[in-house]
């Protein structure tokens, strides 16, 4: 195949020294050089991956390599591509810093495209990513031999992709943390070493932290290889990813790796910490009392309800007392007692409710 393409190479230098262009060589030496290579060679890519970055400056040797933007803690699912493998398909083989990949379950899937050609593609989901892996390289191999056209070649090739794992530092005071109130300083940079500045990398990064605190990339502030951005405390506590990165926490002079601010809870700052916030709550508080108040007298007038359901008689006998009470039709509101002549209570209820027993008849 080289040959063919170097022989038009020059076939082509020679015809443009003529006057009127040669078409049909022109259209041999499109299919040449631009559909054979793709559909005799295997060929190797990684998935789709937003995290995955071109850098701007690639050296010869280094097009295979890509920049892995990634977050510490966070998790990532990378994709390899085969395609038009020949058959037999061989396995893909992932390598970590040059160790291969183990205690992993087969992901690997081959399937066959309505042109009759094989492609296989295989994943490697990598979790809770620590600072440590800044710097290292996890890459993608496949190994195969092709037929030629006189006799059989051995295909290797592999892509890879160095980490760029960004570790987070915050910056705030005592006064912030102790009141919960104000803005603290969130602070992103490569864990272990920084590349020059790239393009790709920092539009990447940006993004990564745009969306992880509902701001725009033009809220972030770059320097050098660092990027910040200023943030209200309570949005940093209520906010699990960023928690999630376990950040290291500068507050004067003293250093911690974890959380010592002493807001009660993320929800309570966040309405304790802007001037609307306290009329909001407030505003909660009374509203609860309302219904609660309301809630109350329902249950009374329910519950006053079922004692008077009691008074359905002409009399009544209380026990063990055995005190007659005895009410009119007329007046019901009345209430006589017998056995003391002209004396007349016009309570009768309360009388009745501290009855301990009472028989209707």
């Amino acid at each position: 195949l080289d040959s063919l393409l170097q022989e038009n190479y020059y076939l082509n230098i020679m015809k443009t020294n003529e006057k009127r262009p040669d078409w049909p060589l022109f259209i041999c030496m499109l299919l040449t050089y631009c559909i054979l290579p793709s559909v005799l060679c295997t060929q190797m890519s990684w998935g789709n991956n937003p995290d995955l970055v071109e850098l701007d400056t690639v050296q010869q040797g280094t097009e295979h390599i890509k920049r892995l933007v990634v977050l510490a803690g966070e998790s990532i699912d990378l994709e390899c591509q085969v395609l038009f493998a020949n058959l037999p398909v061989n396995e893909v083989e992932w390598k970590l810093d040059g160790k291969p990949r183990t205690n992993q379950s087969k992901t690997q899937i081959e399937f066959t495209d309505k042109n009759g050609d094989t492609h296989v593609k295989d994943n490697w989901t990598i979790d809770n990513i620590p600072e440590e892996l800044d710097g290292s390289t996890v890459s993608c191999a496949y190994s195969q031999m092709q037929k030629r056209s006189t006799d059989w070649a051995a295909f290797s090739e592999r892509v890879e992709a160095v980490f760029s794992v960004f570790i987070l530092t915050i910056e705030t005071t005592e006064e912030v943390c102790k009141t919960c109130v104000g803005d603290i300083k969130l602070i992103f940079k490569e864990s272990m070493k920084s590349i020059p500045e790239e393009n790709n990398l920092e539009k990447r990064i940006k993004s990564k932290i745009a969306q992880m605190t509902n701001l725009t990339s033009e809220d972030i502030l770059a320097n050098n290889t660092q990027y910040s951005v200023s943030l209200p405390i309570y949005t940093v506590m209520s906010n699990q990813e960023i928690r999630s990165m376990k950040p290291t926490v500068i507050i004067g002079d003293s250093v911690s790796d974890t959380w010592p601010c002493t807001c009660p809870i993320a929800i309570g700052c966040e309405l304790g910490s802007k001037p609307w916030g306290m009329l909001i709550l407030l505003t909660g508080i009374i509203a609860a009392a309302v219904v609660l108040l309301l809630l109350a007298v329902v249950l009374y007038h329910k519950y006053k309800g079922q004692k008077l359901d009691l008074i359905e008689k002409e009399a009544i006998y209380s026990v063990p007392e055995i005190d007659l009470l005895i009410t009119t039709k007329e007046d019901p509101e009345m209430l006589i007692d017998p056995t003391i002549e002209g004396h007349t209570d016009p309570t009768y209820r309360s009388a009745l409710v501290n009855q301990k027993s009472v028989v209707a008849i």
